[in-house]
């Protein structure tokens, strides 16, 4: 999260949104939200919204997926 800033360069911004899909695979495991709460009681605020930011939208596209694509990632990466 350390590269996060609302004005980025294109270097910075293309670090932050590789961060940001890191982020987004995790949070499209439904066990990893369950958890999410406990690991984030020592994280600083900041951190805190946007993963949580990041998590309810994920939760919110693996609700509103078609039946047959849940449990299915829609990241490239898996």
């Amino acid at each position: 999260m350390l590269v996060y800033e609302e004005r980025m360069d294109r270097q910075t911004r293309r670090l932050w949104l590789w961060r940001e899909d890191y982020m987004r695979e995790w949070c499209g495991r439904a066990e990893f939200r369950a958890v999410l709460p406990e690991l984030l009681e020592r994280q600083d605020a900041e951190f805190r919204q946007q993963i949580e930011r990041v998590s309810a939208e994920e939760r919110e596209r693996a609700e509103s997926a078609p039946r047959e694509m849940k449990g299915v990632s829609t990241h490239a990466s898996q």
